[in-house]
């Protein structure tokens, strides 16, 4: 028997960012920094939250992938600043899946197992309408 690793695609759900000012003595200089450099009322843009982290840095999370984008141009044209930006992604987390014949091949075994969960939600479908 042999085991196959599957990483699942994980999607944020909301678009966020850390910004991390370089030698900052306190979370609030970060603040004052980026609300300096990024003005949302003149560019007429809304940011959902605006927290701090636990290393002096900023959890920013904008309305849009489009505002993040924004603000990610934004810092980086201000070249004076020492401000920079990182989009947050989520883990990949790996699945085991065990107990497989050798004789299958690792390039079959996709298929089939997507097929399998394909098959089996509806099943679950038909069932939740039959009741």
């Amino acid at each position: 028997m042999q085991q196959l690793l599957l990483t699942k695609e994980c999607h944020l759900k909301e678009h966020k960012a850390i910004i991390e000012k370089v030698n900052t003595e306190t979370e609030e200089d970060t603040k004052t920094l980026f609300k300096n450099v990024f003005n949302r009322r003149k560019m007429k843009v809304r940011i959902k939250t605006l927290r701090g982290t636990n290393n002096l840095g900023l959890i920013v999370g904008p309305e849009s992938k489009a505002v993040l984008t924004l603000i990610t141009d934004e810092i980086s044209n201000k070249h004076e600043t020492s401000l920079w930006v990182r989009s947050i992604k989520k883990h990949q987390p790996i699945e085991i899946i065990k107990n497989i014949p050798e004789d299958i091949k690792k390039d079959e075994m996709v298929p089939v197992i997507t097929e399998q969960n394909r098959l089996q939600e509806q099943d679950k479908a038909e069932n939740h309408i039959n009741k």
